[in-house]
């Protein structure tokens, strides 16, 4: 380089930048250089690609021509965009803030690599997408992969809401008939009772009927009131409910999936005091026996 520059007599001049008017992509290649050739390259393999025919391709572009402000905008493509918005028309403002994905290919504007839709073709493009009677979701993400136009999804979503046949067929998840179950006819049934059979007929036991039972059993003549029998209700449940939680971290301390009856009986030694805790194991082991000696 050193040896190539002596031949020519050089005057270097330093320029401010504010006085360089002239852009830095003004010196670069020409317009017709590789670059360009790569993009019409790549263009035309897009163009190849679209799920679209010729013919539907030819009926686009001549609508496109036929529409004022698509060719109004097709220009300012081309030529260049203002630098304000307000001084873009009402139409062609709508299309502002995505006009750098614009381009123009064979007549026909697209966004990035999707197809503008003339407005005088939407009514027949929506038609089409809908003709499988897919749901909204679906039809909309079929289309955004070939075509685009600013209000896209309200058309898209009138189209299908509209639909009569989508909207008799639609997937509705039907309601299960509420079954209740039979209404007690004593107050009592409505605490956990157990079954048992009597001459041939079933009847459910309460668990206040065993209160009561062995009330009468140790105090002859002592009664019990509604809500004193609630109360001890109550007590029993959350007791049952301090074992078995007590019992499952025993299960899990020992790394055991199932809860035994060594679990249980450890649980009721350290919740329950001394000799309760003794008497409790006792009539639970009773209860127990009876029940596996009846079976």
């Amino acid at each position: 380089m050193m040896i190539w520059l002596p031949r020519y007599t050089l005057n270097v001049a330093l320029t401010p930048g504010k006085l360089m008017f002239s852009r830095a992509v003004d010196m670069r290649e020409p317009a017709n250089s590789k670059m360009d050739e790569d993009v019409n390259a790549f263009m035309d393999m897009i163009t190849r690609e679209l799920p679209i025919s010729d013919a539907k391709m030819e009926l686009v572009k001549s609508e496109t021509n036929k529409n004022e402000t698509l060719r109004q905008m097709r220009k300012k493509i081309l030529d260049r965009w203002p630098n304000l918005k307000q001084d873009c028309s009402s139409d062609i403002s709508e299309y502002w803030n995505c006009r750098v994905e614009l381009s123009v290919v064979e007549d026909v504007i697209y966004k990035g690599s999707k197809i503008l839709i003339p407005k005088s073709l939407r009514k027949e493009v929506l038609k089409e997408i809908h003709g499988g009677h897919l749901r909204m979701e679906k039809c909309k993400e079929r289309a955004r992969e070939v075509m685009y136009w600013p209000i896209f999804n309200n058309d898209m979503t009138n189209e299908v809401s509209n639909c009569a046949i989508c909207q008799k067929y639609q997937a509705i998840n039907p309601s299960e008939p509420l079954k209740a179950h039979p209404a007690p006819y004593r107050t009592s049934q409505k605490w956990c009772s157990k079954s048992t059979t009597k001459g041939g007929k079933k009847h459910r036991k309460s668990r206040k009927e065993s209160y009561y039972k062995l009330l009468k059993q140790v105090h002859p003549d002592t009664g019990i009131s509604f809500k004193a029998m609630s109360i001890m209700n109550s007590l029993v449940n959350n007791i049952f409910n301090w074992i078995v939680d007590k019992a499952s971290r025993l299960a899990h301390y020992n790394k055991r999936s199932t809860i035994s009856s060594w679990e249980i009986q450890t649980a009721m030694r350290l919740l329950l005091p001394g000799q309760l805790a003794k008497h409790t194991m006792s009539e639970g082991s009773k209860a127990v026996t009876k029940y596996t000696s009846s079976k």
